[in-house]
């Protein structure tokens, strides 16, 4: 059974969506890394990370890459190699203006936090089962993004 305390890594334990910002702030962690090895459709995890003030460190795959060259929220960096994904973060961690850049970025992103992320959602959908042309109907679903 692999134990990731071996190489230094601390484990905090389960905890509720509610209780991360408390937890975040005790741990004060200086960044946060989403290392998926596929795209995804939207990783709330990173909006959570963003959330707390936390720059992440992310793969140029799916939503998150996306999002990541959006909002400027962080550094893509090559899933593909490691060692390149390891000395990239050493040379950001080295650089603290451009650090402090990506983290003054981060204060002015305004993060929808569920119960709205709901609501969009929910106009989503509505926008597409009330007009079977949805795809077409870019107005509707733009003035559900807002």
């Amino acid at each position: 059974r692999f134990d990731p305390t071996r190489y230094g890594a601390i484990m905090h334990g389960p905890y509720t969506r509610e209780d991360l910002p408390s937890i975040l702030g005790n741990i004060r962690p200086s960044f946060a890394m989403i290392a998926s090895i596929w795209p995804e459709t939207f990783c709330y995890t990173l909006s959570e990370c963003w959330a707390a003030g936390l720059p992440v460190f992310a793969p140029n795959l799916g939503a998150v890459g996306e999002r990541l060259i959006q909002a400027g929220g962080g550094w893509l960096l090559d899933e593909k190699h490691p060692t390149a994904w390891y000395e990239s973060m050493v040379k950001i961690a080295a650089s603290p203006a451009e650090y402090d850049s990506v983290v003054a970025r981060l204060a002015a992103l305004k993060i929808k936090r569920p119960a709205e992320m709901t609501l969009t959602y929910s106009a989503h959908y509505d926008a597409i089962g009330n007009n079977p042309r949805a795809p077409e109907d870019t107005e509707s679903i733009q003035a559900a993004r807002d």
